[in-house]
């Protein structure tokens, strides 16, 4: 397993590579991130694999823990020299990550409503009153995962940005 500070070395070299940050980080750098450093694949292709095997509760759910890795991971670079990391660390819920990262202006207002359609959806189906599986639309199921890997195609970038 790496540290922090071997990614930042990486960035380092994507950085030199083109004189300054690129406006669009590689994918390869993203991914490396996940799977070196987090020890999974890319969020987009979990989600993906979700919709792929009709494991719809998955997916949905795992959205929103996606939703809470990367944005603490984004707040915490972005933030770094104001607010020591481990305050985001204690950050535990995923409506107040996906409201710093909209007051942050992290994100942008359509991918903030996006974020928490999806959250919200995420704890209607948790939530349940009943101990029951809970029936789920296929169709708006996918349509929300789809949602969710839209906002982490964004959330990755910006999480290269700022790390």
């Amino acid at each position: 397993m790496q540290h922090k500070g071997d990614l930042t070395i990486e960035v380092r070299k994507v950085v030199n590579m083109y004189g300054k940050r690129p406006l669009q980080p590689p994918l390869a750098l993203v991914q490396k991130l996940f799977e070196d450093f987090l020890g999974i694949q890319l969020p987009t292709d979990v989600l993906r694999d979700c919709i792929k095997q009709k494991e719809w509760f998955k997916g949905i759910v795992l959205s929103t823990a996606f939703f809470e890795i990367v944005g603490k991971r984004i707040l915490s670079g972005k933030f770094k020299e104001k607010i020591r990391s481990k305050r985001f660390e204690r950050l535990q819920s995923v409506d107040r990550i996906i409201m710093l990262l909209f007051v942050s202006g992290t994100i942008d207002q359509p991918t903030y409503c996006k974020m928490v359609e999806v959250n919200s959806f995420r704890n209607d189906i948790v939530h349940i009153e009943t101990l029951s599986e809970p029936k789920l639309n296929p169709k708006e199921a996918e349509k929300t995962i789809n949602k969710a890997i839209s906002c982490l195609e964004l959330l990755m970038k910006k999480m290269v940005e700022y790390d």
